[in-house]
């Protein structure tokens, strides 16, 4: 965008260089052609305010020109300084993700290795528990036999 409205100005200022030379080509012709008559001259002296004006008036335009043109530059640099802080942002939230799913995959893993040692303490629960009540069991037992309070 910026190159684009770069070349526009440097066509600009081509144009009104162009319209110089054709002044100055002019003003050679009216130097030249004081042997004419005076109405010539008066012709001549119009037409020379004619493109002095118009001259005048396209200095003007290439001026607006100008400053629209950094105007819009100005707004492009913006938006692009926007744009890269933009970026980073996103780029530190995505390490940061990655660095939470890496957390929690690992809280996964612990999370998984202790619910295996659970069950297995829970199993080792159970058979204890049955070990225990087999025991109290022979215990009655052995004190029915022998007859033991």
């Amino acid at each position: 965008i910026i190159q684009s409205l770069r070349d526009q100005l440097a066509s600009s200022e081509q144009e009104v260089e162009r319209l110089n030379l054709t002044c100055t080509k002019l003003r050679a012709a009216v130097k030249a052609a004081t042997h004419s008559s005076e109405s010539d001259m008066d012709l001549m002296k119009r037409d020379q305010n004619t493109l002095k004006y118009e001259n005048d008036q396209l200095s003007f335009s290439l001026n607006e020109s100008k400053l629209k043109l950094k105007n819009e530059a100005d707004k492009y640099q913006q938006l692009h300084s926007r744009y890269l802080s933009a970026k980073c942002t996103i780029e530190s939230r995505e390490l940061e993700l990655t660095s939470l799913n890496e957390t929690i995959e690992e809280q996964s893993r612990k999370l998984d290795y202790h619910s295996k040692k659970f069950l297995d303490l829970q199993d080792t629960h159970e058979k204890l528990r049955k070990t225990n009540m087999q025991l109290l069991v022979e215990i009655k037992t052995i004190k029915d036999q022998y007859q033991i309070p």
